[in-house]
């Protein structure tokens, strides 16, 4: 998450708690934690594991460019074939 990274808390001994998470934000944070990107130093203590947050992001990105792929391959051929008489 932004905010602990924007907090510097990268390690155990700089974790900072994060009030105030809207709905989404404690789903991410829930993802995050399971992923093993976010942890916890103590309860409500959380740091960013830059190393593993960098390879979910990397992993993110390229589902997420499979995915778009996927869509504009499938677009080609919904036009291609609703052109034909």
């Amino acid at each position: 998450m932004r905010r602990l990274e924007a907090e510097n808390a990268v390690s155990p001994e700089t974790a900072r708690p994060l009030p105030d998470l809207s709905r989404l934000e404690r789903g991410r944070l829930a993802r995050l934690l399971d992923l093993g990107a976010i942890r916890e130093a103590a309860p409500g203590s959380y740091w960013l594991d830059a190393a593993e947050y960098s390879a979910y992001a990397s992993r993110h990105r390229r589902i997420t460019i499979l995915i778009v792929l996927a869509i504009l391959v499938a677009l080609f051929f919904v036009v291609e074939l609703s052109g034909r008489p």
